[in-house]
């Protein structure tokens, strides 16, 4: 069956006359029966929005479209735009938008808010991308997205674990993740070296902390983490004594505001909870 699946690719690439670029992350997922269980997570409802980011071969795009979603897919490469347009261009429940999900507007991509995004995200700006649907998650109820394994277990981890950190606190402070299923290499062509994860972002309309202010509590969780072998009293003024991530309080005000935190300030960062972090930034703010 893998074989099968793979020669499919090979032949709709040959096709086109591409040739998947590492540069652009594309590994493509061809196994069947993953993409059908992408789905199946995903239960998408008739005439539902969805925006879906990097098609690839779009075989995830006609799955939703045939499940009778709404499917507004953008993709950075211009050749397979070519191909998805040839291949799905017909579908009137299919809309391909030729574009890069960092720069594209999306504001004016998606009109009416809580749309639910799909994607198998290129794994080298992962990050950035994620960053970005928790700034604009007024536009969206949740994402649904393939991401490296690794990259999962940041955004699930538990507070005191090694991979708890900024993906950790900076999602987790608007919403909620789960790890859903992990994808095996074998799954996509070309297989990369690496496992992926199927994760689930919830942004509900109300956050867990609504006066937060996300700008802020970012720099403050940048500046704890920037030395993450130090002290969290230490890392911040150290942070704050360079001016990085434009932090930039004297060591007096840290050494209050941690107090009115209720934070000791002798604890490592990986140690204190997003709650800790988000009364932090409050208690810097005034």
């Amino acid at each position: 069956m893998a074989a099968q699946q793979n020669h499919t690719a090979h032949r709709l690439l040959a096709r086109y006359r591409i040739r998947p670029t590492k540069r652009l992350g594309q590994n493509f997922l061809v196994n069947r029966g993953v993409l059908e269980k992408i789905v199946r997570a995903v239960a998408p409802e008739a005439g539902e929005r969805l925006l879906e980011i990097g098609p690839g071969l779009g075989t995830l795009t006609r799955l939703l479209a045939m499940a009778g979603a709404h499917v507004t897919a953008i993709e950075a490469d211009r050749r397979m735009v070519e191909l998805l347009e040839a291949e799905l261009g017909g579908r009137p429940n299919v809309r391909i938008v030729y574009g890069d999900i960092l720069e594209v507007d999306l504001d004016a991509l998606i009109p009416t808010p809580r749309w639910r995004a799909v994607g198998n995200i290129p794994y080298n700006i992962s990050s950035p991308i994620l960053f970005l649907l928790r700034d604009q998650r007024q536009l969206f109820s949740e994402a649904i997205l393939m991401l490296q394994k690794e990259v999962a277990e940041r955004l699930t981890a538990r507070v005191g674990t090694k991979e708890y950190g900024l993906l950790t606190i900076g999602l987790g402070a608007v919403g909620t993740c789960e790890r859903i299923f992990d994808v095996a290499p074998g799954s996509f062509w070309p297989p990369p070296k690496v496992t992926s994860s199927i994760v689930r972002l919830r942004f509900p309309e109300l956050p867990p902390y609504p006066m937060l202010d996300l700008a802020a509590f970012t720099r403050v969780v940048r500046a704890a983490f920037g030395k993450r072998r130090k002290t969290i009293r230490n890392a911040l003024v150290m942070a704050a004594a360079e001016g990085q991530y434009g932090f930039t309080p004297t060591p007096r005000a840290i050494d209050v505001a941690l107090s009115t935190a209720g934070i000791d300030p002798v604890l490592r960062p990986e140690t204190v909870t997003i709650a800790h972090f988000a009364a932090l930034t409050g208690a810097l703010a005034t």
